[in-house]
């Protein structure tokens, strides 16, 4: 699909000092009483997985949930002063949950300038761990109207990376209760992880009802195209996995940038863009 859609660069924007520090957390982590956030390390297995599956399992649940009920198609981005009320539950299960920004940026600034900034306030269970990508991009050869539906395996990796080589240096931040993450400086923070081949399967209200983003009613049970033996899609990503907060009321800031500039050498797929995203939820924890 093309980078219109494949960008869903879902929690970002520029630069906020880190004060804080990465800690490592066991499975059934949080606060830990020292009032700091808590993120599995990297190179961990949370909850039985890597952040390279994980990366993949959130592309699935993303195209999985129903488009109608999931936070990250919602129409109103909300406000500081007034966030938009959104159910965090939708297609969500297990110790796992993921969060996300925005399918489609919230304004435009000039033809290849995008910003989404958003507000929301949700409600999670005690006890659940948090997944989410400061910034990510997805390909596959789903036939849509945008783009050709026969792009190799090497094409579509080199799609997925392209955009994730150039996150502006500084402009990542994510930051919980007041207190940020260290880690996030530039696109070779050991926080990206490059997914498996994987597969995904549409509901009946899916992102291609969209027409911003490929107008082809797609029916319910669809999924991408094998390539070249591998399951359809490929994803790369810069994600954190946040240990289980406290009970009580937390605030989660999330931002980042990348710019993709004009060349001959553009890899098939890509074209110009710079994206910048300020997502913030008020997460209530019980």
């Amino acid at each position: 699909m093309a980078l219109a859609r494949r960008l869903l660069v879902v929690l970002a924007m520029a630069a906020i000092a880190a004060v804080g520090l990465t800690v490592p957390a066991s499975a059934g982590g949080g606060h830990e009483g020292s009032g700091r956030p808590v993120v599995f390390p990297p190179n961990s297995r949370p909850y039985g997985a890597s952040y390279a599956e994980w990366n993949a399992r959130w592309w699935q649940w993303l195209y999985g949930t129903d488009r109608l009920s999931s936070p990250v198609f919602a129409d109103n981005p909300g406000t500081p002063s007034e966030p938009e009320a959104v159910d965090c539950s939708a297609g969500q299960r297990g110790s796992v949950w993921f969060l996300g920004g925005t399918f489609l940026p919230t304004s435009t600034t000039a033809p290849d300038v995008f910003r989404s900034d958003v507000y929301r306030t949700c409600r999670i269970p005690p006890g659940v761990a948090l997944f989410f990508p400061v910034l990510n991009t997805e390909f596959d050869n789903l036939q849509c109207s945008l783009v050709p539906a026969d792009n190799s395996a090497a094409d579509l990796i080199r799609a997925a990376n392209y955009p994730m080589d150039r996150v502006i240096p500084g402009s990542m931040a994510v930051v919980v209760d007041g207190v940020g993450i260290r880690g996030l400086r530039d696109a070779r923070t050991d926080y990206r992880s490059m997914s498996p081949w994987f597969s995904y399967r549409l509901p009946a209200n899916n992102v291609g009802h969209l027409e911003q983003f490929c107008g082809v009613d797609f029916p319910e049970g669809t999924s991408p195209p094998d390539v070249q033996g591998h399951p359809g899609a490929i994803a790369d990503g810069i994600y954190l996995m946040l240990a289980p907060l406290p009970r009580g009321t937390h605030t989660l800031h999330v931002q980042g940038r990348f710019v993709v500039k004009q060349s001959p050498h553009l890899p098939p797929l890509i074209f110009p863009v710079d994206f910048t995203q300020n997502i913030n939820y008020t997460i209530t924890v019980g």
